[in-house]
């Protein structure tokens, strides 16, 4: 599975301390259920929407349903193929349950004003039409905003692209430059990290099967980020891979850092318990080359496992 620390040189990038600490991959994406995914053919700075030349009417706007969406997020990609003139959005419903997308083709970015993104997102049926759930990928390639994106990222795109062309792209930041290559499967919203261009078969294989790469998991991405690493440590538990398997049923903090997350399992409706306990680490490490930013490592651990009458 990817990278491992033995490959590492000691010159030390984000991703190479990353790993050199075993910092763990469950647990580390971030919380979004509603996404806008739109097409976009220029360069891509360090921030990509802000520094694109998408019309600023447009930027405006789109930056102001995010403000009023709660845990939503706009990411910048490269669909392949397309053409130059071609606009497409893509908005996906994230949810845990039947995740799906709209697709709108445009042939202007201007054209996304007119779209009554409330009434989209309300399930309104004169939009059923553009409903989609046949899984696609979005590699980050963003080496502007982290060299780590580009150098890793890339690879990974290009053989993923070789396997499945239509349905890997390109995009911007995605979050957690330490974890490159760093693929989002949607429209489950699922977050994997460490790739190489090795893993691309398996992880296509998984995707097209409903099932979930364990090696590389991240989380799913409308989960927290403890509900995530207890369903990450479910997993590696049951050695259940389905993407259906789990529904979360509710999580509570039994006392400071330990958590109680209850899952249902959807073939047989048993309840599963995990408690976790999450770690700090004291000392701080880089978690983005272009910045500099440090963070302490977050680590869960499996305090206990069962099944409740």
């Amino acid at each position: 599975m990817g990278r491992t620390s033995s490959q590492i040189n000691p010159r030390t990038s984000c991703s190479q301390l990353s790993l050199q600490r075993e910092e763990p991959l469950i647990g580390s994406a971030p919380k979004v259920e509603i996404w806008f995914l739109l097409s976009y053919r220029g360069p891509m700075g360090a921030k990509a929407f802000e520094e694109s030349n998408i019309p600023s009417s447009v930027k405006d706007h789109l930056s102001a349903q995010l403000e009023s969406i709660p845990h939503s997020r706009l990411l910048l990609v490269r669909p392949h193929p397309q053409k130059d003139d071609d606009v497409t959005l893509h908005i996906v419903i994230g949810r845990e349950l039947d995740p799906f997308y709209y697709s709108f083709k445009l042939k202007r970015y201007e054209d996304v004003l007119a779209l009554d993104v409330p009434m989209i997102l309300d399930d309104n049926p004169m939009h059923s039409y553009r409903i989609g759930h046949r899984p696609f990928y979005v590699v980050c390639t963003n080496g502007n905003r982290d060299p780590c994106c580009a150098k890793y990222g890339r690879p990974a795109y290009e053989a993923l692209k070789q396997l499945a062309s239509q349905r890997v792209w390109q995009g911007s930041h995605v979050s957690g430059h330490r974890f490159a290559a760093n693929v989002v499967v949607f429209p489950h919203g699922i977050y994997y990290g460490r790739v190489a261009p090795s893993d691309a078969h398996a992880l296509l294989k998984a995707g097209d099967r409903g099932e979930l790469r364990l090696e590389n998991y991240r989380g799913r991405a409308c989960h927290d980020p403890v509900v995530q690493a207890a369903e990450a440590l479910l997993r590696q538990r049951t050695g259940r891979k389905n993407l259906d398997a789990f529904q979360v049923l509710d999580s509570a903090q039994m006392e400071p850092e330990t958590w109680s997350v209850r899952f249902l399992g959807t073939r047989n409706e048993l309840v599963h318990r995990i408690v976790l306990k999450s770690r700090v680490s004291e000392e701080q490490d880089l978690v983005s080359c272009r910045s500099g930013k440090k963070a302490s490592v977050v680590r869960y651990d499996l305090l206990s496992y069962g099944i409740e009458d």
